[in-house]
This record gives C-alpha cells, structure tokens and sequence, in this order.
C-alpha cells in the first residue's frame, strides 16, 4: 500500500512559511532558502465584523436529569467504573 500523499502547499501557505522563516535565527553554517515574495497589492480587503450579535438557538434536544447511581451518557464503562 503506498504511503498516503501529503496535501500541496497553497500560496497562502507558503507566505505564512516565508513570514515565519524570515524572524527565525539561523543555525551556524546554514542559508534561508529563496523565499516566494510577499505580495504586496492583491490582498483582498478584510471583511468587515457583523455589527448585531449572533443569535443564540436553544439546544433541541435537553439533556437528561442526572441522578445518583446512574450511568450517565457520555461516559464509557471503564470511566463510569473508576468514578463510581
């Protein structure tokens, strides 16, 4: 079976990377690899924040009442086991 394949770089990707490469200290003996340039006017403008608070939806479901001894849901055997 061959090993799974890696995703491509998107461009977006490699600026962060040339962004992070450029504040590092470089090991003794060693070069930073060309970089992609930055660019520079094709930055989209940033979209703006929603002015009104997002509304809040009640759970559709309501969890059920706890009680003392019950196995709750969520929990597995083993994790019920050791809280009991």
């Amino acid at each position: 079976m061959p090993p799974p394949r890696r995703p491509k770089l998107t461009e977006q990707d490699r600026r962060d990377w040339a962004s992070f490469a450029r504040q590092i200290a470089l090991l003794p003996g060693r070069e930073l690899a060309d970089l992609p340039p930055e660019p520079t006017a094709s930055l989209a403008p940033p979209t703006p924040r929603p002015t009104e608070p997002p509304v809040r939806r009640s759970p559709s479901i309501l969890p059920s009442a706890l009680s003392v001894g019950a196995h709750p849901g969520g929990l597995d055997n083993g994790t019920w086991n050791r809280f009991r």
